[in-house]
């Protein structure tokens, strides 16, 4: 792997990861992560969505006109979110009933327009599927944290309704890690996803800060010596 890919996959899941720095795609990342469950399935359908993508773009960016580069970049967006969401439909039906209307607005993802105008439309086809997946790995590893986080606390369970996604053997998957009497409401309300994307923003900063300083050189001290002069 060359130094170029190791910087791709390093901005991808972390330094310019789309949902911790770039703060984009939010209504999905704020909506949809109630459960684990929800979360995993919006990700993978955005994380195909961003490498189908940003690999079309590549391979047709030297016949679109720069006037019209947009509009494109839209319907190719657009058509590869429909086949996404027909599949959902005819395969995960249950989930793509959950997920509703956030399935056809990862159209209207920033994070997919910008990276086919800020990547792909100007680097090669292996080089825009590399970009496209490690972003979209970034921004599922975000969902599932955040989710699994508000179901843990909600409800106290993890992988509810997997099923949904999986098939119905996976219905075993549903953990009960905390036996509670009355769940967090919170945690699954949309203020909770406010402050848990907060404190996950938060956390990258402080982890950033400590590896920073770490990297910083210690300081160098002059020591003076005075010289002592017998008269």
């Amino acid at each position: 792997m060359t130094d170029q890919h190791k910087e791709i996959v390093r901005q991808g899941l972390w330094s310019n990861n789309p949902a911790l720095v770039q703060i984009l795609g939010l209504c999905p990342v704020l909506a949809v992560t109630n459960t684990l469950t929800n979360a995993m399935g919006l990700g993978i359908a955005t994380l195909l969505v961003l490498v189908g993508s940003n690999l079309s773009v590549s391979l047709v960016r030297r016949w679109v006109p720069n006037e019209v580069r947009i509009p494109i970049y839209v319907m190719i967006i657009a058509s590869l979110v429909t086949c996404v969401q027909l599949l959902m439909n005819a395969y995960t039906y249950g989930l793509y009933q959950s997920l509703g209307i956030f399935i056809p607005l990862i159209v209207t993802n920033c994070v997919i327009i910008g990276r086919a105008e800020a990547f792909a439309s100007k680097n090669s086809a292996p080089l825009a599927a590399l970009d496209g997946l490690m972003m979209g790995l970034g921004f599922t590893a975000v969902l599932l944290v955040l989710g699994g986080l508000r179901e843990l606390l909600g409800m106290g369970t993890l992988f509810d309704g997997a099923e949904l996604l999986l098939g119905d053997w996976a219905a075993g998957l549903r953990m009960d890690v905390l036996h509670l009497d009355n769940g967090f409401l919170l945690a699954i309300l949309p203020p909770g996803a406010f402050i848990g994307l907060g404190l996950m923003v938060a956390a990258k900063n402080w982890i950033d800060g400590r590896l920073a300083a770490r990297r910083a050189p210690a300081p160098k001290t002059e020591v003076t010596r005075a010289r002592v002069t017998s008269l």
